[in-house]
């Protein structure tokens, strides 16, 4: 979780629960592979997904959007007493962070990638074999988890997100020519591949909690606009962040021959130099550089910036329309600083 939920202590104890409901669920055992399991389970990250299913779940009326927590709460084991949503949310959270690592490992097998959240990734240190398995069975036990604690509704849009993700993969995975590059194909796969999953985070907490009616729909809006602009920010980041920031090399997504947000709108203002540039072997480090300065010479990266804040300032002013408290000053909070976050 690094420090990102530090000013949040009720949000970040819960997701050390969500963590060890992972563990229980996908790390037992003493061999190898349960050992790489407890160890990349541990890597963390912001773990923004399951933190939006619990903030969405705590949005549930009499409470009136209030963080709350006895203060006599304790954690025994895997069971947790004190808390003010069921154990139901956690086991639904713990399930849709499980979905999103397994993309995550078997998008690295993918694009073969050798860095992920700073350190060597699941198949280069285990193989592809391998890291396939462990990533099946984090999808396996997250339909299990979904199956045993959720509606079947929220397991029907868990199955349809999958669905999603996978097309939006594997509209990435296509190899485009830059001529026939657009944002609206870009927008789309975003949605597909991240915004969805937001989406239903912030859906299922809700839900789930008996939460409904216009406040559910607001939330889901929240979730949507709050995905599209992290991933444009995420996109930007690939070409602006470092190495040590983001935990893997720079420019990373134009070497395997995705272009993104930046790389098209530069291409709008200058379409034939730098189509020529990607049309060439991107892994040549002197013509990827060059192709980085002219996508920020042609304000590739400062239109990508303007659309990230687009779509944040939807997020924001969805968020004004929930209730007063702590909950919605956290996720207003949160949602500002996806914007300007350096990793």
């Amino acid at each position: 979780m690094k420090n990102f939920w530090d000013g949040y202590p009720v949000i970040r104890r819960d997701l050390q629960h969500i963590q060890e409901i992972i563990l229980d669920n996908v790390g037992q055992g003493e061999g190898e592979l349960s050992q790489v399991i407890r160890e990349y389970v541990g890597r963390g990250g912001k773990m923004l997904r399951p933190a939006f299913v619990l903030l969405a779940a705590y949005m549930k009326e009499p409470a009136g959007g209030r963080l709350v927590q006895s203060p006599a709460a304790s954690v025994t084991g895997s069971r947790v007493s004190g808390r003010a949503i069921p154990d139901k949310i956690y086991r639904i959270a713990a399930a849709i962070e499980m979905l999103h690592m397994a993309t995550l490992i078997h998008d690295d097998i993918l694009d073969d990638a050798s860095i992920r959240r700073g350190r060597q990734t699941l198949h280069r240190q285990i193989g592809p074999k391998a890291a396939v398995l462990i990533g099946d069975l984090l999808f396996s036990r997250c339909f299990s988890l979904v199956a045993d604690c959720a509606t079947m509704e929220s397991a029907r849009r868990l199955a349809g997100s999958v669905s999603h993700i996978c097309a939006g993969e594997i509209k990435q995975a296509q190899r485009i020519n830059p001529a026939a590059l657009s944002e609206r194909f870009y927008l789309h796969r975003v949605a597909e591949k991240t915004a969805l999953l937001f989406l239903l985070s912030f859906h299922v907490g809700a839900h789930e909690n008996g939460v409904n009616g216009s406040r559910l729909q607001v939330l889901r809006r929240v979730g949507y606009n709050v995905g599209m602009g992290f991933q444009i920010i995420d996109d930007l980041l690939d070409f602006t962040g470092s190495e040590q920031d983001l935990g893997k090399p720079v420019a990373g997504d134009l070497r395997q021959g995705v272009f993104t947000l930046p790389v098209i709108a530069a291409l709008r203002r200058n379409g034939t130099e730098l189509r020529e540039l990607l049309e060439g072997d991107l892994a040549d480090e002197k013509r990827r550089e060059q192709a980085v300065t002219l996508i920020r010479q042609y304000g590739g990266f400062d239109y990508a910036r303007d659309r990230a804040h687009v779509y944040t300032n939807r997020a924001l002013r969805a968020i004004g329309k929930l209730p007063a408290g702590d909950v919605r000053d956290a996720i207003i909070d949160v949602t500002s600083r996806l914007l300007t976050r350096s990793s």
